[in-house]
């Protein structure tokens, strides 16, 4: 048994603490839907109604309101019933969002006593374990109906022989039903957290052929090809030897990045998962999951990329017995032929960076700069806002070499910073310089942006 395996069957997830074994791991994911043992429970249950409530007012504001979220508020809207919140005096809860914002007041003030919604909260989570308990032999069949697939991939020659023995890593999987009143907003359908667990969201369950299709997903992370780092932290008596799983699939662990290629590493295991599972209900080529990212490695497969070279490059594991030539060899192979089917020196650094800076800095920036915004144009961005609001446009550059990428946000500032504050455009681009220095430090090597006043609205 390699390295990785042994560290693989030992350890599922690393934190400040070091390893935590896969006991702990399974009783965290399960904690996940055991309301009644929240210290908030309470807390929980606001925070589930603000977010149904964010969802209705998006649905009554959108002029033609998605499939999708059409479909999200009413699984919602029927858990919430089936949980009891509407025993508790919210009738017609769910017509409207004034009548979600009232329910919420009287869950945060303590007019529903303790008595009542525990108990509540308690029959729901007993629920979720017996759905958990119910479709167990379904998630079963799942991974034997997987294996099989598996094993006539690698005889027909498409995936590598290599990993047959990985193969065990799915029989130990765990599945566990996660309660979609957790994540009310959340697109994710399935996840592997951690090595050795996975979850499915509870409002999946009705659809059979999409749940095999998305633990096939999450079967295919579990086999993908992994990089045992080893650290050596020294302190001032003793030191620290950690391990941790630094690929997964073509997904990499980069110091004070975090993971890079996580789009393609999406992208890859949901084409091959398609491939397996033959499901073909999507939008976008039998799926609804990942579309942006499978679009791009599609222009790729058009472009000239062989699936073998992806398939290589996905399994491929990276350990440090390998000659440093070998190492990592087939994931460099398939870096050089995105380059070649895009015809362009650093094709892929520039898609990385493209969505690594969409999927990461744009989330950081609109957290911390809650009036940052990117729009088509500037004139319209003022037809937006009210009147005397202070607009000053950020202009990014991300990358080094030719694999650079520029993005242009908005911030505003209302009128009151200028008014009462006595603001100047000065003061306001000194804070905005400090607030970006601050939050986005750890990026500063490849980031450079610039401020430029644009006057009042």
């Amino acid at each position: 048994m390699d390295e990785i395996e042994k560290t693989h069957r030992k350890f599922v997830r690393h934190d400040d603490a070091g390893y935590v074994s896969i006991k702990d791991t399974v009783t965290s994911m399960s904690r996940m839907n055991i309301w009644g043992e929240y210290e908030e429970p309470r807390a929980a249950l606001c925070e589930l109604l603000q977010s149904f409530d964010v969802l209705q007012k998006r649905y009554e504001l959108e002029k033609e309101p998605s499939p999708w979220l059409e479909e999200r508020l009413i699984f919602l809207g029927y858990e919430l019933v089936k949980m009891g919140v509407q025993d508790l005096g919210a009738s017609n809860l769910l017509d409207s969002s004034e009548k979600v914002s009232a329910y919420i007041a009287r869950v945060q003030s303590g007019a529903i006593p303790d008595s009542t919604l525990y108990p509540m909260i308690k029959r729901h989570a007993n629920d979720m374990r017996r759905l958990e308990k119910e479709h167990t032999p379904f998630f079963e069949a799942c991974k034997k109906e997987f294996i099989a697939k598996i094993k006539e991939e690698v005889e027909r020659g498409v995936f590598p022989k290599e990993i047959l023995p990985r193969l065990d890593r799915v029989s130990r999987k765990k599945i566990f039903i996660a309660d979609r009143l957790s994540a009310p907003r959340s697109g994710i359908e399935a996840h592997t957290s951690t090595i050795g667990a996975a979850k499915v969201f509870s409002d999946l369950l009705d659809d059979k052929t999409l749940t095999r299709h998305s633990l096939f997903h999450e079967f295919l992370h579990e086999m993908s090809g992994k990089g045992l780092h080893i650290f050596e932290e020294k302190r001032p008596v003793t030191s620290k030897v950690t391990r941790i799983l630094g690929k997964e699939g073509v997904s990499l662990l980069v110091k004070n990045s975090g993971g890079r290629f996580k789009w393609l590493d999406e992208a890859i295991t949901e084409y091959l998962a398609l491939h397996l599972s033959e499901y073909e209900e999507g939008e976008y080529l039998g799926s609804n999951s990942y579309i942006r990212e499978r679009k791009e490695l599609q222009k790729m497969l058009e472009g000239g990329l062989e699936s073998k070279i992806i398939i290589q490059a996905y399994f491929e594991d990276i350990v440090e017995s390998q000659a440093p030539k070998e190492r990592g060899r087939h994931f460099a192979a398939l870096a050089k032929a995105v380059n070649v089917s895009k015809k362009e020196s650093y094709a892929l650094n520039r898609i990385e960076n493209e969505f690594w800076f969409d999927e990461n800095l744009n989330s950081l920036l609109r957290s911390h700069f809650t009036d940052a915004r990117q729009v088509d144009s500037e004139a319209a961005l003022r037809g937006m806002v009210p009147k005397g609001t202070g607009i000053f446009k950020i202009h990014f550059e991300f990358g080094t070499k030719k694999a650079v990428i520029m993005r242009d946000f908005y911030q505003l500032l209302a009128a009151d910073y200028f008014d009462k504050r006595s603001g100047t455009d000065k003061r306001a681009v000194e804070s905005l310089q400090n607030g970006l220095e601050k939050e986005l430090r750890p990026y500063l090597s490849k980031l450079r942006w610039e401020i430029t006043p644009r006057g009042r609205a």
